[in-house]
């Protein structure tokens, strides 16, 4: 159910694997010339909500009805959403005065943030999961890394707040990271994606400032998944090239590069 990485050294190179059941939600791969993101179709959730009497303009964006849920753009600007599992924190509720994680991730990815604003806006403003709607999840928590590509990373969580990493390296596979679940035991292990988040970190505490995208590519490789939540979507950004490889559903043997403008 989703890992995410970033390594800085010569490269800032950040990757993700996108872990999702058939069915969970209708996605498309989109490769722009200014960003390269898994889009989620009418992932906005608002015919859920009852009696919403206006909705304030801007408030809930999407373009082309697509929200951009993991992804990064030409000036590098890297983010995602992986499911955060057993979470009950900052659930979705109608607030015009909050922010939704959905929507900064994809103003994020969108080029409408920075890395200085996004944190700006989280040390400023409760931020909110998404509300239910056509997203068939066990649990509806996200949480988030974020990067740039000078390096900066950033921890993101609804209900816990942020955390910048100063480490070189950072994963995130579906167990909140700034404050372990209740039951995160070894009997849960397995739920929360710990051995994948473990295997990652390990090949990135034994790396060098010479990481490259083949080793990122390995990495996602190593942490992929098979069965019904399946790794279907892998990709990986080196800030030095500008540049995004990809491969879909687990095939590493055909990656694809997309150049950015």
């Amino acid at each position: 159910m989703c890992t995410g990485f970033v390594r800085r050294g010569k490269d800032v190179i950040c990757g993700f694997n996108m872990d999702i059941n058939i069915g969970a939600f209708d996605y498309d791969v989109y490769a722009e010339p200014d960003k390269f993101y898994i889009g989620i179709k009418n992932n906005i959730g608002t015919e859920d909500i009852p009696d919403i009497p206006d909705i304030p303009e801007g408030m809930f964006r999407l373009d082309g009805n697509v929200r951009k849920a993991h992804g990064v753009n030409n000036k590098g600007c890297f983010g995602n959403m992986p499911n955060n599992l057993n979470f009950g924190k900052a659930p979705f509720r109608f607030d015009p005065s909050v922010n939704y994680l959905d929507q900064l991730i994809d103003d994020y990815i969108s080029g409408l943030l920075s890395f200085q604003e996004l944190k700006e806006i989280a040390d400023s403003k409760e931020i909110l999961n998404i509300s239910t709607g056509p997203v068939q999840m066990p649990d509806l928590s996200f949480h988030s890394l974020i990067a740039d590509k000078e390096g900066h990373i950033m921890i993101l969580e609804p209900g816990n707040g942020y955390s910048i990493i100063r480490e070189k390296y950072a994963t995130l596979s579906n167990f909140a990271a700034l404050e372990l679940p209740a039951d995160f035991e070894p009997s849960r292990f397995g739920y929360y994606g710990k051995d994948r988040y473990d295997k990652a970190m390990d090949i990135l505490r034994n790396s060098t400032d010479d990481f490259s995208v083949q080793d990122g590519l390995h990495l996602l490789r190593e942490v992929k998944q098979e069965g019904n939540w399946a790794t279907r979507v892998s990709f990986v950004y080196s800030a030095n090239e500008n540049a995004v490889y990809y491969a879909l559903e687990r095939n590493f043997d055909q990656v694809k590069r997309h150049q950015f403008e």
